[in-house]
């Protein structure tokens, strides 16, 4: 029987075999990923990457997701499977009262998007995303970047998270202002 001195002298095969156990978590993965190069290459060549991605969640910005993707697309090549899990449109507090969570683009990233994504999405999937306030407009731009997806699961929003009446008038106040913006700027240029 040989004696394995070096972990690079064991079978990647059987390496791969381990390491895609199922029942290893997405943290113990992460843990695997950051002992050494030949583990780090086999994680990410190897599993299959399950992802939920919370729409509208406190916890977890979507936008902030695109972001992250915007600066290394060679993340999204990670992903395998999405399942959608929806959530209530996100508040904030202001001096003026209670306004709808909105995110925004700088210039560069909105170049960056147009780029990427422009000729899949269009003006009006772009005009979506820019608007900063609609969460599910997100997710055909998140899955541009995600070459190697194979399943999506979308979900359903649960019957306490519909959207509100308020959450539908502020929405369409957002949208008739970047409207206005937009029509003002063509006409200047």
């Amino acid at each position: 029987m040989a004696t394995i001195h070096n972990i690079n002298e064991f079978p990647t095969e059987i390496l791969a075999e381990i390491l895609t156990n199922e029942t290893l978590t997405p943290a113990d993965l992460g843990r695997c990923e950051q002992v050494c190069k030949l583990f780090c290459d086999i994680v990410q060549r190897y599993t299959r990457r399950n992802y939920t991605l919370r729409i509208g969640h406190s916890s977890q910005q979507s936008w902030r997701l695109v972001r992250c993707l915007l600066l290394n697309p060679k993340i999204g090549e990670r992903f395998r499977s999405i399942t959608v899990a929806w959530g209530r449109p996100q508040y904030v507090q202001t001096y003026s009262g209670t306004k709808l969570l909105q995110w925004s683009w700088t210039s560069e990233e909105k170049d960056k998007i147009s780029a990427f994504a422009g000729g899949v999405l269009r003006v009006q999937g772009l005009r979506g995303v820019y608007w900063g306030v609609d969460c599910g407009s997100l997710i055909p731009l998140l899955l541009c970047f995600m070459p190697n997806l194979e399943s999506i699961d979308l979900g359903y929003p649960d019957i306490d998270t519909r959207l509100s009446r308020n959450y539908l008038v502020e929405q369409r106040k957002i949208m008739a202002r970047e409207l206005g913006e937009y029509g003002r700027k063509k006409q200047t240029a």
